[in-house]
Order: structure tokens, then sequence, then C-alpha cells
């Protein structure tokens, strides 16, 4: 697993991914030095907590370089691209499984944006589906998630804990302009994806982390929580606080840096949720 923190940045097979992907080549000659790993007497001072490490990267523009373009294919034709770019972020084998799908950047758009309006996006992922039953333990005056459903959803967790976000953010702003484009295509021309993106994440953010699993009540063939303020939670929301106290709180973890990453490459303030729900 590769942790944010714990390597060179830029990566050097990304710039190599980048650089053969350059739309003029005079523009390689002000490409600057890969950065050096880290020596032995160094590394204490690198640390290990990706919040410190999100702490000490660079300001946007030198960390995306945006005088650097490269040609970018048609969206019909952008898998090849993204899975050259995105396979060195992730070694965990469901992020491969991931990069192996068809349309991807059409599918996380469409995701994303289902995310932000509070759907789940479950049914796009079918073949991420944990295995395993549902299972619920305790009795009627303490019905709650079996830990071992949780704990189905915890390769998952790690595949996501696992991604570089700051390598991820800088791919993401290079294939933008496909980003937009997919966008446009579901009926939203001329406006801007990153502010659905970073919509999706305010939402998945308002999850609450609770100290432990929430009570149950059943219902005809299913289950409900108990707490209503829990109940009333979007669908997507829901989805994300079903994988368990500790998924959650890994989860969002991620997804705090991936926004932190997003509002300093944009130098914007916080985005509101805008979730339409």
């Amino acid at each position: 697993m590769v942790y944010l923190g714990q390597a060179p940045w830029p990566p050097p097979q990304l710039d190599e991914l980048l650089a053969s992907h350059q739309e003029n080549p005079d523009v390689a000659a002000r490409r600057p030095p890969p950065a050096l790993a880290p020596t032995p007497e160094s590394k204490n001072d690198v640390g290990t907590s990706r919040e410190a490490a999100l702490d000490r990267l660079e300001p946007a523009p030198s960390v995306l370089e945006p005088e650097r373009s490269i040609e970018l294919p048609q969206l019909s034709e952008s898998d090849a691209i993204l899975r050259d770019f995105a396979a060195p972020l992730d070694s965990h084998p469901l992020a491969k499984r991931v990069l192996n799908q068809p349309d991807l950047i059409q599918t996380f758009v469409t995701a994303a944006l289902e995310v932000a309006e509070g759907r789940s996006p479950q049914q796009r992922f079918e073949y991420l589906a944990p295995k395993g039953q549902f299972k619920v333990r305790g009795d009627l005056l303490y019905l709650r998630i079996d830990p071992a459903s949780y704990a189905r959803y915890t390769p998952l967790v790690d595949a996501l804990s696992a991604l570089d976000a700051s390598a991820l953010v800088r791919v993401y702003t290079r294939l933008e302009p496909l980003f937009d484009q997919a966008y446009a295509e579901l009926g939203y021309p001329g406006e801007d994806f990153d502010d659905t993106f970073r919509a999706a994440l305010d939402v998945l953010l308002a999850v609450p982390e609770l100290d432990r699993a929430p009570a149950l009540i059943p219902r005809a063939k299913t289950y409900a929580y108990e707490d209503p303020e829990l109940e009333a939670l979007a669908p997507a929301q829901r989805q994300l606080l079903r994988m368990g106290p500790a998924n959650v709180e890994r989860t969002k973890r991620k997804l705090r840096e991936l926004k932190a990453l997003l509002e300093a490459r944009n130098g914007a303030p916080e985005a509101g949720t805008g979730s339409g729900f």
C-alpha cells in the first residue's frame, strides 16, 4: 500500500506517463528535476500521519505545474489514459478491479452527481459488493449490526486508504476537461463538475461518526435506525454509515484529505454541500 507521505512526489511512473502524453515537446525542457527520495537521516522528518503530510504539501501551482499541457483523447476513448495515470496510485487489488471497468470517467461523474444529490450509487458498483450476508445481533432492547457485517467493507476501505490523494488530484486536474465533458453530457453543459465533486464529498463528510453501533428496529423485510436523525440521513449517507464506525472514520479521513487538496488547488473557500436534499 502507498500512503501519502511515504513516497517521493511526484511518483516517477506518473511523471513518465505525463511526459508521454506531452502536447508540446518544447515544454519538456522546462520540467523540474524529479523529487528525491528522503535520505536515511531525513526519514524522521517526513512523519507518518496523513495530516502531517498534508500540511507539508507544496502550494497547488507548484504541485500541478499548469504550464505542462497534455493532449487529451476523446471522452469515449479516455479509459486508457486514465488507467495509465491512475494505476501507479493504488496497488490494492480492488483499485485495479475498478480500473478494469469501462467508461471510467463517465461512471465517476455520474456517481458523484448521485452522491451530491443524496442518492446512493450502489447499483453502479455491484461488482464491489461485499461478500457474505448482512447480519444483526442482540435483542429487542439493543438490536444492532453484527461487527462481522462491518468487516465485509474493510477491504474496500483499505483500497481507499491506500490511495495517494495528492497524486489523484493531480491526475484529476490533468484530465478535468474530460470530467467536465462527461458532466455536460448528463445535462449540465458549461457547468463545472468540480463543484459537484466537492459537494459529493461534503455530503459524505456530513455522516456522523459514532462511538458504538447504532440501534436498529426491524421492519417488514429490512431494518431501520432507531435514532430518527440517522434514519433521516440521505441514502448515500446511510450507505456509508452501515459500513461501521471504524470504517466511517477511515473513509472520512481520506475524503477530508481529498477535499483539502481540491480546495488548495482552487484557492477557494470551503464549499457548501449543495446536495439538494
